[in-house]
């Protein structure tokens, strides 16, 4: 018998196909993938790194809009209660610089003794209600000094310092004679007419109180101590203040010295929302700033002999 003619190619195909389709089908639970098309035939690579190009641009545009807003000069007003941001301080730092003469009297009948902060050895306190609450650690970070305290508290009463002053302020009292105080109070005695519906007992009764807690803190080693006065305040809300700034003037209370902060022109108007907040009472940013580079820190340069 003839032998069969077998044509070797078809099978040769079909070897060739399953060795492809085992090929492809490890490929695949490889976990490999590739990247589609597009209708042109370059892969989606290239629109992907576009895209990524495009965000970047718009993203620097809109760092570049916002890097040329915060160059461009404002005046941020901050209302009580609020924090300023970084660049609202910053702004309102620089705004402030000038420095005016200060209105601290020193006087005879302090009893303290003059500290020499220029050794920067010195504790700071500065007590008080809710405008010295306001100031935060603004004056502190301006000056140099071993300890620098804000102890007020919103809504505190000078008879309220009294009771809490142990753990408040005593407490920072340091071994030498370098211990120095600011007292801001009567606000809320006012606010609340506490003492008396009469504001000129209510003030004696504030400014007596006054003179109690200086001679507590004298007993408790402070060295000296400054007594400030209050810029008028919303009359619809604090009656008496005058009159207390009229006794603190005379200083019968043993401070030694007085920071007169409200004979300052630039605060005479409560109703300066550039200064001032809505209430008339307490202070913007720009109105602490006034109090601290006009007053508070021409009182403290003066045992630094700045």
């Amino acid at each position: 018998m003839a032998p069969l003619n077998v044509n070797p190619l078809p099978k040769l195909l079909a070897l060739l196909l399953g060795i492809a389709l085992f090929a492809s089908a490890c490929g695949n639970e490889s976990g490999v993938e590739t990247l589609p098309t597009t209708p042109d035939g370059e892969t989606a690579a290239s629109e992907i790194t576009s895209s990524e190009s495009a965000a970047s641009e718009t993203g620097s545009d809109s760092e570049t809009a916002v890097t040329d807003a915060s160059q461009q000069t404002i005046s941020v007003l901050l209302e009580e209660g609020d924090e300023p941001t970084e660049d609202a301080t910053a702004t309102t730092v620089e705004s402030t610089t000038t420095t005016e003469a200060s209105t601290t009297t020193e006087v005879a009948n302090g009893g303290g003794v003059t500290p020499d902060c220029r050794s920067n050895q010195c504790n700071v306190v500065l007590e008080g209600d809710s405008l010295t609450m306001g100031l935060r650690d603004l004056f502190c970070l301006k000056i140099t000094a071993a300890k620098c305290i804000n102890s007020g508290i919103g809504g505190n009463r000078i008879d309220q310092m009294m009771e809490t002053a142990r753990n408040d302020v005593d407490i920072h009292v340091g071994d030498g004679d370098n211990d120095v105080l600011f007292l801001w109070a009567g606000t809320n005695d006012f606010w609340q007419k506490f003492h008396s519906e009469d504001p000129t007992a209510n003030a004696q009764a504030v400014y007596d109180l006054h003179g109690e807690f200086i001679e507590e803190r004298r007993a408790k080693g402070w060295d000296y101590i400054f007594v400030l006065t209050h810029p008028p305040s919303n009359p619809g809300l604090i009656q008496g203040a005058d009159q207390l700034n009229e006794l603190i003037r005379t200083n019968t209370i043993g401070a030694d010295a007085i920071i007169d902060v409200g004979a300052e022109a630039k605060l005479a108007d409560p109703f300066d929302t550039f200064l001032r907040a809505e209430d008339a009472v307490h202070y913007t940013d720009n109105g602490r700033f006034i109090v601290i580079d006009d007053h508070l820190l021409p009182a403290f340069n003066s045992l630094t002999g700045a």
